[in-house]
C-alpha cells in the first residue's frame, strides 16, 4: 500500500487531470490497475510534448479568469450526513492525505451535490467520482463510497457531464445507497482538496451533522 500511495502523491503533484484519471478511471486497488496507470502516464507525457502551440491563448485566458475570480474560502458538504475525519473514513489512501486534506461524510440523503462552483474537470461514467476546479484554482475531489467503482454505475444516476460548469449545490449524482450497502461497500463519501500542498492550509470540520452545502472545509491562503 505504501508504494501505491507514493504513486498518487507524485501524480497529484504533476497534474490535477492525471490524478483525477487515476482515481476515477483506474482507482487504486490492484497491480493490474497500477500497470494501466503507468501506461496512461507515459501516454500523457507524449501528448504534452506534441501539444500545438496555439494552446497558449487558452492558458492565458485561464490565468486571467483565475486572477479575477472570487476567492474560495470554504467548501461545502457534497451530501447530508455525519462528518468524520479522513482517519476514520475507512480508506487508507485518503487517510494518508496523499489526495489532500478533506473529510468523510456518512450520508443520510441520496443526492450528492457540487461542493463548490466551478468546472467539472472529470466525471466518472460510473458516477462514483467527480473532479471540480474553481475559477481561483481550488481542486476538489468527491468520491462517493469506497470501492464503488466496482458497481459499474449500478444505483448511480449521474446528472452532469465533464467540462460542465456547475454552481455549488447543483446535483451531481443521485445514489441508491441501500443498493451500495447490499453490494457490500461503504457508503462513506470522501471529499478532498487535491492541491492542499499549494495552500496555506485546509481545515476540516468533523464530528458534526450537516446538510448538503453546509461548510465543512476552511481554505487558508
Amino acid at each position: 500500500m505504501f508504494s501505491q500511495m507514493w504513486v498518487y502523491a507524485v501524480s497529484i503533484a504533476v497534474s490535477f487531470i492525471v490524478s483525477m484519471v487515476l482515481i476515477i478511471m483506474l482507482d487504486y486497488r490492484t497491480p493490474e490497475q497500477k500497470a494501466e496507470m503507468n501506461a496512461a502516464s507515459e501516454s500523457d507525457g507524449t501528448a504534452v510534448e506534441t501539444a500545438p502551440a496555439d494552446a497558449a491563448p487558452v492558458a492565458t485566458a485561464t490565468a486571467t479568469a483565475t486572477a479575477t475570480a472570487v476567492r474560495t474560502t470554504t467548501v461545502g458538504a457534497p451530501v447530508a450526513g455525519h462528518v468524520v475525519s479522513l482517519d476514520d473514513a475507512g480508506d487508507p489512501v485518503f487517510a494518508s492525505r496523499a489526495l489532500g486534506e478533506g473529510v468523510g461524510i456518512q450520508p443520510t440523503d441520496s443526492t450528492v451535490v457540487a461542493p463548490v462552483s466551478g468546472v467539472l474537470q472529470t466525471v466518472a461514467e460510473t458516477g462514483h467520482a467527480f473532479g471540480l476546479k474553481t475559477d481561483d484554482g481550488i481542486e476538489v475531489l468527491v468520491h462517493v463510497g469506497i470501492d464503488t467503482v466496482k458497481m459499474n454505475g449500478e444505483g448511480f444516476h449521474v446528472a452532469v457531464s465533464a467540462n460542465q460548469r456547475v454552481n455549488a449545490g447543483d446535483t451531481l449524482v443521485t445514489v441508491d445507497f441501500d443498493k451500495v450497502k447490499e453490494a457490500g461497500y461503504s457508503t462513506t463519501t470522501l471529499m478532498t482538496v487535491l492541491n492542499t500542498a499549494a495552500l496555506a492550509g485546509v481545515t476540516p470540520k468533523t464530528g458534526v451533522d450537516v446538510q448538503a452545502g453546509q461548510e465543512v472545509l476552511d481554505i487558508q491562503r
